[in-house]
């Protein structure tokens, strides 16, 4: 008999080779025959897709029922399986105000409001935590952290005993070991942090004199140094950050007036801001991660409401769309990405700092 396959969504010569061919049995003999089709890899990530393999023209035989069958691909990037909100394991304990990086295929998660020494390492693959060594110094909330060189660097926070930190505290993953740097010039929290060219830059935040800094300080690690660079445009606690291109983008986040939906873009090599297209959600205490170059900003809260609103902003066009939901409200968690997928972490449901969350929940936008 004759086999052949056939697209669907997917596209033979791009998702898989085109594939037909001839399956024979000798007289007498039965049993059961293999067609063997290689997906392609092209590392792109991509939606779920399917192709067809029909069986035609038997001879000396007759065909059963099943003359075809639907082969679905779901993309091994892809780790959500095809869905754009999972359900994940749940933290071991509720909490808010947690920072997290991601390294080594594994999500870090530090401190939280009445956890502040704790570190978990999440890895995405196994569905598991593991306790790793706590924070050295401070129980701490609102920290930010970073990535670089495969060490993650956690900056400032506040301590539960009403004490503003500017600590610099560096984990390394491969061995689990903390290190300190040189404290941070300006002692704020609920600050943001990104990374650039190996410069690190600590925006924003809050302190018992300012509640919304305008602060801008670079880190360099190579010279253990600090330096101040120009000012945000107008001051900022809560807001988040991401890098695209050499430039980093600070969105929304609390000033004088309220919740904000402001979007500056902040150039490093001209030490220069520029004010972008207004983010449609004003909120504070939401994430932003960046996916194949477009920018996802992701709960948060305004007054005593937390969200559950998904924003998608492209620097490219300047412009924010609309994406899914995600499945609980929340204020004040903490993401990080593993493989193109935004894993969100803890937060809370409204103002209240009695409405912690241990809910984890992950979000694919290639599927959305």
């Amino acid at each position: 008999m004759d086999y052949a396959a056939a697209d669907g969504t997917a596209e033979g010569g791009s998702d898989y080779p085109a594939t037909n061919g001839t399956l024979t049995w000798a007289d007498g003999v039965s049993g059961d025959q293999t067609i063997s089709i290689a997906i392609t890899d092209d590392s792109t990530v991509e939606t779920s897709e399917s192709f067809t393999v029909t069986l035609s023209n038997v001879s000396v035989a007759t065909l059963g029922a099943n003359s075809s069958a639907t082969v679905n691909i779901i993309d091994s990037l892809d780790h959500n399986v095809g869905s754009v909100w999972v359900t994940r394991p749940s933290l071991s304990d509720a909490r808010w105000g947690i920072t997290s990086c991601a390294a080594n295929d594994k999500i870090y998660l530090f401190g939280g409001a009445g956890f502040g020494f704790f570190v978990e390492e999440f890895d995405p693959l196994a569905s598991q935590y593991t306790i790793r060594a706590p924070i050295p110094t401070s129980r701490r909330f609102g920290a930010s952290c970073v990535l670089l060189n495969g060490r993650i660097y956690l900056i400032g926070g506040y301590e539960e005993s009403d004490n503003i930190l500017n600590n610099v505290d560096i984990y390394d993953p491969g061995t689990d070991t903390w290190t300190t740097a040189a404290p941070m010039p300006t002692a704020r929290y609920n600050l943001t942090i990104s990374e650039v060219n190996g410069k690190i830059f600590a925006i924003g935040g809050r302190n018992g004199s300012s509640n919304n800094h305008v602060v801008v300080e670079e880190y360099t690690p190579a010279t253990d140094t600090w330096v101040a660079r120009a000012p945000l445009p107008i001051g900022h606690h809560s807001p988040a950050s991401v890098t695209v291109n050499g430039k980093i983008y600070v969105i929304g986040g609390f000033n004088s007036a309220g919740a904000s939906n402001l979007v500056y873009e902040y150039d490093p090599l001209s030490d220069s801001w520029l004010l972008k297209a207004f983010m449609p959600t004003s909120r504070l205490g939401h994430t932003s991660s960046v996916v194949d170059g477009k920018i996802y900003t992701i709960g948060g809260s305004i007054g005593t409401d937390s969200f559950s609103t998904v924003e998608e902003y492209d620097p490219q066009t300047d412009t924010w769309i609309a994406k899914s939901n995600m499945p609980t409200s929340r204020g004040y968690p903490a993401a990080s990405i593993f493989r193109n997928v935004i894993f969100v972490f803890g937060g809370r449901e409204t103002s209240a700092f009695s409405s912690p969350l241990s809910t984890v929940e992950s979000y694919a936008p290639v599927n959305d």
